[in-house]
């Protein structure tokens, strides 16, 4: 009985010795490892290009758009070597606005590209190594196709006028008609080089109102310059009758710019 005593009163410190049962008491678990990864993403710095792996870059064909500072950027890229007898000169590239960036195509077939802010332009870029003249005498053609005896080049038709309101029909009217030409004169229109065509001056009556006053409601008129091979040739065209359209205006122009390709281009 005394030994069975002994054992109870042992039992009873060995529990009130370690009381787990108690929150808070017994030894705190380790939490968790977490399931998932935290990782710091440093962003690339933006490449940074001289002016000799801008002008080695593949242009870019991009309808040509005319701005308020596009004489300006002609001339400074006149002062650093860059011609263009070939192209039609600065183009807008950003939308008009208090910043914007033209773009010119030399006859080198470098890249001159100027920022202007509040029409105060500077260069985007240093000059690349050599300037931006023609290499040498005699290459300034030598990477374009070679027409056939009978066949003229393609045309590229833009709208180079400012404040014009642009009549989508017009360049198709112009091509269309120019290929007339072409096959009614034993031509074939080749896509081996592209003649550059630009309409600089476009104004449209209103149907109606050419239909009842004529002559009355003004003119339809078109103007355009086509740049060929380091040529630009001019073709203008005007109708007042009131049977005569803008369409047939674009006709004729399509019509004199095939004469001006044959006659002076080749």
């Amino acid at each position: 009985m005394k030994r069975l005593f002994i054992l109870m009163c042992v039992a009873s410190l060995s529990a009130c010795a370690t009381p787990t049962w108690m929150p808070g008491w017994g030894a705190t678990a380790s939490a968790p490892a977490p399931s998932y990864s935290v990782t710091r993403l440093t962003p690339a710095p933006a490449p940074a290009y001289s002016g000799d792996q801008i002008s080695a870059m593949e242009i870019e064909r991009v309808p040509f758009r005319a701005g308020v500072s596009s004489t300006t950027v002609e001339k400074m890229a006149s002062q650093y070597g860059c011609a263009s007898t070939t192209s039609q000169g600065a183009g807008l590239m950003t939308p008009q606005g208090p910043v914007e960036i033209y773009r010119m195509i030399c006859d080198s077939n470098r890249v001159f590209m100027a920022r202007c802010e509040f029409r105060q332009c500077r260069p985007m870029s240093a000059a690349p190594t050599g300037g931006y003249a023609v290499p040498a005498a005699g290459m300034q053609y030598a990477n374009r196709g070679q027409l056939g005896q009978r066949e003229v080049p393609r045309l590229s038709i833009n709208w180079g006028c400012r404040d014009c309101k642009a009549n989508e029909r017009v360049p198709a009217l112009i091509s269309a008609a120019y290929a007339r030409a072409a096959m009614a004169a034993g031509y074939k229109v080749s896509g081996m080089e592209t003649a550059n065509v630009s309409i600089v001056e476009f104004t449209e009556r209103q149907p109606a109102l050419r239909v009842m006053l004529g002559k009355y409601a003004g003119q339809d008129t078109l103007s355009t310059q086509t740049t060929f091979r380091g040529q630009r040739m001019m073709a203008q065209d005007t109708a007042s009758e009131s049977t005569v359209s803008i369409d047939t205006v674009s006709e004729r122009i399509g019509q004199q710019t095939f004469r001006n390709l044959t006659l002076k281009a080749r």
